[in-house]
């Protein structure tokens, strides 16, 4: 995966078997956790050890060990972990069709769909306070230990766990679907391979409304809906990762690359890098 790239275009598992568990391990010293990235899988961010701040959509919340996070599917998320305690973290990602069963089964297209795609009101953070976190982290727990020992039977064990997470997670919504996410997400898909193309580029709200065919404000509500933030904030965030790739991999001024991915000033464009990524470009560029 290009780390710079909001979509993450890798996919997660097999065909067969769509599920994916990754350990990610981030020292103190370590600046980012998680980059900003969105996917079409739902993903679980269960924290190990340490505390990491997690931002799903506009808003962060800080989690610690034991606490976990809910990503919907095509969700904008971002992580950081704590500068002095580091952040240890699984992430354990599933396709939502896989997870559906049978095609038009009432079980997918009545809780597990509209759960995953982010259309019930189901809290997205997980804290210690709140009723269901520890059952939530244990049935994660087992999820992770049997698909990373991958012993006979790991895949059915894994799907029933994964059911019962999402059980749970039913339980503690708020009720029938709200909207239909999935479909305003393929509607915005123009509107994000535009700012993939043309980031550095002066793109205007009328021209990003345009290539989806709604208008100005037709689109702004649906780009909100699906991704939580924003047109501008994303192109202003897609913006701050490229150039994060540029200070890692090249040796150009920090004026130059500002300039190179669009940003009119350096000022603004230090300001912006350090509200997303918690440092300046300086400083990332050191650590």
């Amino acid at each position: 995966m290009e780390l710079t790239a909001f979509r993450e275009a890798v996919p997660h598992g097999t065909l067969q078997f769509p599920v994916d568990v990754k350990i990610n391990l981030c020292p103190a010293a370590q600046k980012g956790m998680m980059y900003c990235h969105w996917h079409d899988e739902v993903e679980f961010l269960h924290i190990l050890r340490g505390r990491g701040n997690v931002r799903i959509g506009d808003r962060w919340e800080a989690l610690e060990e034991g606490e976990v996070a809910f990503v919907p599917a095509n969700q904008l998320h971002f992580g950081t972990a704590d500068p002095d305690m580091g952040c240890d973290y699984a992430a354990v990602l599933a396709d939502p069709r896989f997870l559906c069963g049978a095609p038009g089964s009432i079980v997918g297209s009545k809780y597990i769909l509209p759960l995953c795609q982010g259309a019930l009101d189901t809290p997205l953070y997980w804290h210690h306070a709140q009723p269901g976190t520890a059952a939530l982290a244990e049935y994660l727990s087992k999820a992770e230990q049997a698909y990373l020992t991958a012993q006979r039977g790991y895949e059915l064990e894994v799907q029933c766990l994964l059911l019962q997470v999402l059980g749970l997670l039913l339980r503690g919504s708020g009720g029938e679907p709200a909207a239909p996410r999935a479909k305003n997400a393929d509607r915005i898909r123009p509107a994000l391979a535009l700012i993939d193309t043309a980031y550095a580029a002066d793109l205007s709200l009328d021209e990003l409304a345009a290539s989806c065919g709604v208008s100005q404000g037709q689109f702004c509500r649906l780009f909100k809906a699906v991704m939580g933030i924003s047109p501008f904030t994303y192109l202003t965030e897609y913006r701050i990762g490229k150039s994060a790739a540029l200070l890692r991999d090249t040796d150009k001024r920090v004026l130059d690359i500002a300039y190179e991915v669009g940003f009119h000033q350096v000022s603004y464009f230090t300001a912006c890098f350090r509200r997303l990524m918690r440092c300046t470009p300086r400083e990332y560029r050191k650590g």
